[in-house]
């Protein structure tokens, strides 16, 4: 027979009750000042940047790019190319030097509005003013790269809207084989 027992406390188990009116998130996650009027919300997902969901970063990983998970378990620079290089896992906030081990990834997975300088953006994008407000974002073809037109080959993923020239709303779709 199972501890949990519900009723009008909700779920309780052997000591006490199996939840708990506080939960840890990231500050950038939140939105609203906690009033009645602008009550908190969460507005987005980061990646674990500890733990065994953590990714390592491998070489060339840098802010704003696009990444996948690599055979070996690292995140590497997305490209539309392959399916693989294709299946994004999020957008690189930045790198976290670790004293030890390998650097690890923090990045965003859903709906974080990750602000970045301009010039960060106009090296993914190749526009030397940033993102597009309201343009779509999808991989590009050369690893790393963001790009406002689907590829004509490979694998088109998007991976989110831009909201200002330093602002990208994350929205990571699901790559589909284009061209072939």
């Amino acid at each position: 027979m199972s501890d949990i027992k519900l009723g009008s406390e909700g779920r309780r188990g052997p000591r006490g009750h199996a939840g708990s009116n506080h939960v840890h998130v990231d500050p950038s996650t939140l939105e609203g000042d906690g009033s009645e009027d602008h009550p908190l919300r969460v507005i987005g997902v980061k990646g674990p940047t500890s733990g065994p969901g953590a990714i390592v970063a491998g070489p060339g990983l840098a802010p704003g790019m696009p990444f996948y998970i690599d055979d070996d378990g690292i995140g590497q620079p997305a490209q539309s190319d392959t399916l693989q290089h294709a299946s994004v896992i999020g957008i690189v906030i930045d790198t976290i030097p670790q004293p030890v081990t390998d650097d690890l990834v923090e990045y965003a997975t859903l709906l974080i509005l990750t602000v970045l300088e301009v010039t960060v953006w106009a090296e993914r994008t190749g526009n030397p003013g940033g993102l597009v407000p309201g343009q779509t974002y999808y991989v590009g073809s050369t690893p790393g790269s963001l790009s406002t037109m689907p590829p004509v080959v490979g694998f088109s993923t998007s991976v989110g809207v831009a909201k200002a020239p330093n602002a990208l709303a994350v929205a990571i779709g699901t790559p589909v084989e284009v061209g072939a």
